[in-house]
């Protein structure tokens, strides 16, 4: 037999935050191919579709194979940003936003689905180069979205 929980109004907002809180920290389906992982994605999703992989240093677009043999000298731009240039020095993704990426971000980024954060910044740090500008930055030249 089940009851209905009443919660006075006044506590609702508690209410939900801990309804919220309290359901992040329970085993759920995989947010892309609804197996039952430890984590939001399961590791063979993010093994088929969170590969680092090389991008340009000032939009964070993917690029395709480096075909120089080693021999660029310079940083890794794509032809957009080597012809214009944007205003940024440095950009950074830790995945492409395309299929399943896009949707989970939007649901972090509108749906308040904060408990993702974590996740995605995991993410962030298994871009190629990250940890050596992590050494050259002072915290007031970030920018984050």
């Amino acid at each position: 037999m089940f009851t209905r929980l009443l919660v006075p109004s006044a506590f609702l907002p508690r209410w939900s935050g801990f309804a919220r809180g309290f359901n992040t920290g329970i085993a759920s389906q995989c947010a892309v191919c609804r197996s039952w992982p430890a984590r939001q994605v399961c590791e063979p999703c993010v093994a088929r579709f969170a590969q680092p992989e090389a991008r340009c240093n000032r939009c964070a677009l993917a690029l395709p194979a480096d075909l120089s043999m080693g021999l660029r000298t310079g940083p890794p731009l794509c032809g957009a940003c080597a012809v214009e240039p944007p205003p940024l020095d440095r950009a950074f993704a830790g995945v492409a936003y395309g299929y399943p990426w896009s949707t989970l971000v939007a649901g972090y980024k509108f749906g308040e689905r904060h408990g993702w954060a974590g996740f995605f910044a995991g993410l962030l740090l298994q871009s190629p180069g990250l940890a050596q500008v992590f050494g050259e930055l002072e915290p007031e030249d970030w920018l984050l979205p």
